[in-house]
């Protein structure tokens, strides 16, 4: 390995031969060596990167307590083996000349046999006896590559036989194992003109980074004006911008001059000029092309307190200035253009940065240092706009109302100053807001002016409302501080939507707030009270709000009656229980409702609650019977349901007889054969049903819905099959019941009622095989070939002509194409 080969040719250059002896023995108590592996995975580590971990409060209060686990897991490849040589190091910087050890162990899966307990254990020993040697000598390599690769301190150390033991010593001593600060230390030195020079930075060398840093910045201030210039706006791109810039995107940055309207590219700056004026405190990763500070610390140094009011007192503001500048260039607007996004991008490397991040860094003090820019730009920046919703995938008409703008960016400020002058776009802006769920940004514009009951006047679905069908229990609460639903239909209207929707928070809150629990809303089919939304869509706990707030339990509206009637319809034994125990009327109707949705549990829960079954003419018997819920009816029954007097309507299905029930009805078989229920159907007849009733609807009935066995049925009862004048036949074959079609006619139906009706209805809806099945037996098709050629049926037409249809004038085709005959 050629990294471990230099250290052991520098170890015996360098040590003393005690050392050396020593090495070798660590050597053979212990062959593996982690600190050459520590090394190795910490070059790989990019400035910058992983400080979330060292900032977390986990890692924080485990690295400041006693004792305790760190637990990190991660897929491969996320990055865990640097996230650990991250943490060695920070935990080495931190412990310095104190007592302390640090140890850290790398294991390999392909090296399982090495890694065995005992050399483990080995490893960890061998890093706690030499912690100070190793780092020391990871500092004289570094110390040595930089003599080499700086062609002046390498004639200084040749020209004094002495000097290099003496930069080795006190560089070493004075960085305390930490890499940076020899680093810092190094660079420095690089830069003294004589040996007097580099002696004299040795016996002022500091011990400590800040005091490192202190000296950096006084180099960069005894720069030329031109040079210092730079540098500081550099570090202040670097150390404030949002994210780290490439190099393209930072010398354009730089470039910007203030108050230009075009960018001139001889103002570019060569970036070999501009790392060197920034002392080494700035590097360039060959990797992404990014700039960054060389560490971590550097940037919390450039972020304190102190250097920031002397270096960077306006930092945020000349940000902003120079995004505000480059969009001002003149960007041609992209319309409709996807391509001119791309193109603009591709071409002007800083446009990225300044749309995304311009009024990001105008929060705070630049609103008020550099306001009237600001307001200037959100007059005239249609074309920026454009570019920041086109990056987000915003493809439809965003609003872009300065006050609109200034509080999606959250400056808080600039929308207080355009309230303040009366700008419009107060209502969409709002409107916005509550669509987004955006709590801030209502937050902002409501505590800096807008009135939000009038803004709730003037939209078209009010946005109580709006937010409480969207759950957005936060927004609802902020809106409900501005308005007075108690006093206009909006807290009803949030009230019915988060009842019907079950957001039981927001209706305790509209409570809370007192609106009317018992107004009517109207629907479609009818009106109703949010008790009866909550109870129809089965919310219990919603209901249990609304009952406790007060509600009319038993309270009538047109779309259910009552609320124990819409629980009762759809089904919530829950709800229909707990609206019992708080008073509601068990009536007929809601019986019925039960009975007719085929509820058993509910019918029987109802019955159990002293509901009457034969109440107004029995309606929740004949509903049981009419639709086919068998086990309802017998339930009805069982407890005493008069079936004679459910409504005269019903007749008995088999399993009733037994209980004495005997009437009989037209509309009862009817819904029957409509509905396919043969059984009932067979005991509506064997108890006398007429099947001819209506004019033969029973049998209409049965061949529009397709339900053969049910024609049959009826036709062996004695159905007559021409019945209304072949009507049976007509919406069967109108409807392509073929099977039944074809019985119809096996049992003697005329083809031909009605002019032939049953052909033109084949034809007119294009079934070819019930209009082959009629011809074949005989139907006239003239009527039928007008129709086919109305209704484009080529097909039928062909067959139609094929079977001696007249083709007839063109003009009583009222306008229809013609169709040779095959």
């Amino acid at each position: 390995m050629i990294v471990r080969g230099c250290i052991i040719i520098h170890l015996r250059h360098s040590l003393s031969s005690v050392a050396a002896e020593r090495d070798r023995i660590i050597e053979w108590y212990s062959p593996l060596n982690f600190f050459l592996r520590q090394a190795d995975v910490f070059s790989a580590w990019q400035p910058g990167t992983g400080i979330w971990l060292l900032e977390h409060d986990l890692y924080k209060d485990w690295k400041s307590g006693r004792g305790g686990t760190l637990w990190c897991r991660g897929m491969p490849g996320a990055g865990k083996t640097v996230l650990t040589s991250l943490i060695t190091n920070d935990l080495q910087a931190q412990v310095g000349t104190h007592n302390v050890g640090i140890a850290v162990i790398y294991l390999n899966h392909k090296e399982t046999e090495e890694h065995s307990p005992s050399r483990l254990l080995a490893g960890i020993w061998r890093q706690l006896v030499l912690r100070k040697s190793v780092s020391s000598l990871l500092d004289r390599l570094y110390l040595d590559g930089q003599i080499f690769k700086s062609s002046r301190l390498s004639r200084h150390v040749t020209s004094s036989p002495n000097l290099h033991e003496e930069l080795e010593t006190t560089v070493v001593q004075r960085s305390d194992g930490m890499f940076l600060l020899a680093k810092l230390h190094i660079d420095s030195l690089t830069e003294k003109r004589t040996v007097k020079e580099i002696r004299d930075a040795l016996n002022n060398m500091a011990d400590d980074l800040n005091i490192a840093y202190d000296a950096i910045v006084d180099r960069i201030n005894q720069q030329s004006q031109g040079d210092r210039k730079l540098a500081w706006r550099t570090l202040s791109w670097v150390a404030h911008a949002k994210r780290p810039l490439r190099r393209s995107e930072i010398r354009e940055a730089l470039a910007v001059e203030p108050g230009t309207t075009e960018l001139d590219p001889d103002n570019l700056p060569d970036m070999d000029i501009v790392l060197s004026v920034c002392a080494g405190l700035v590097v360039i990763n060959e990797e992404d092309d990014k700039v960054r500070l060389i560490h971590y610390t550097t940037e919390l140094y450039l972020q304190s307190p102190h250097v920031q009011a002397r270096a960077f007192p306006h930092a945020q503001s000349d940000l902003t200035m120079t995004c505000i500048t480059y969009l001002s260039l003149g960007f041609e607007a992209i319309s409709n253009d996807l391509h001119k996004p791309l193109f603009l991008f591709t071409h002007n490397p800083f446009l990225n940065y300044a749309v995304d991040y311009c009024l990001i860094h105008a929060r705070g003090t630049p609103e008020t240092h550099i306001r009237h820019s600001i307001l200037s730009f959100l007059t005239n920046c249609s074309v920026w706009w454009e570019l920041w919703n086109w990056k987000r995938g915003i493809t439809r008409q965003s609003p872009s109302s300065r006050l609109w703008i200034a509080a999606v960016l959250r400056l808080e400020q600039t929308c207080r100053q355009i309230i303040k002058k009366g700008d419009a776009g107060f209502v969409e802006s709002v409107q916005e807001a509550v669509f987004r769920g955006d709590t801030d940004l209502l937050r902002i514009l409501l505590e800096n002016g807008v009135d939000a009951q009038e803004i709730e006047r003037e939209c078209f679905r009010p946005l109580l409302q709006e937010a409480a069908s969207r759950r957005n229990t936060e927004i609802v609460r902020i809106l409900l501080d501005g308005l007075r639903p108690s006093e206009r239909e909006y807290g009803g209207l949030a009230l019915e939507a988060a009842s019907t929707n079950g957001f039981d928070e927001i209706v305790a809150l509209l409570i809370d707030h007192h609106v009317d629990i018992d107004q009517r809303f109207q629907h479609v089919d009818g009106t109703a009270t949010a008790l009866q939304m909550a109870a129809f869509s089965g919310h219990e706990q919603c209901v249990r709000l609304l009952i406790a707030a007060g509600a009319q339990v038993n309270s009538e509206a047109g779309r259910f009656g009552t609320a124990l009637y819409a629980a009762s319809y759809s089904g919530h034994q829950g709800v229909t229980r707990l609206l019992i125990e708080h008073g509601g009327d068990i009536n007929d109707a809601v019986l019925y409702a039960a009975s007719y949705s085929g509820h058993e549990a509910i019918t029987r829960l109802l019955i159990e609650q002293g509901a009457k079954v034969n109440v107004n003419g029995g309606p929740a018997l004949w509903a049981a019977l009419v639709y086919g819920r068998e086990q309802i009816a017998k339930l009805l029954v069982e407890h005493g349901a008069d079936v004679a007097a459910a409504k005269g309507d019903a007749a008995m299905a088999k399993m009733l007889i037994d209980y004495g029930a005997d009437a009989h009805h037209a509309s009862v078989l009817c819904a029957a054969s409509r509905r396919g229920h043969r059984r009932v159907v067979k005991t509506l007849i064997d108890h006398g049903a007429d099947v001819n009733a209506n004019n033969g609807r029973p049998l209409w009935e049965a061949s529009a819905n397709g339900h053969l066995c049910i024609v049959d049925l009826l036709i062996e009862n004695g159905a007559d099959i021409n019945a209304g004048g072949g009507d049976a036949l007509w919406i069967a074959a109108k409807n392509g019941r073929v099977d039944i079609v074809k019985m119809l006619i096996n049992h003697g139906a005329d083809i031909d009622a009605h002019d032939g009706l049953a052909l033109w209805g084949a034809s007119q809806d294009g079934h070819g095989r019930v209009v082959k099945m009629l011809i074949d037996h005989g139907a006239d098709v003239e009527r039928a070939l007008q129709t086919a050629l109305r209704y484009g049926h080529i097909r039928i037409t062909q067959v139609l002509l094929a079977h001696g249809a007249t083709i007839p004038e063109k003009q009583d085709l009222d306008g229809s194409f013609m169709v040779e005959a095959p």
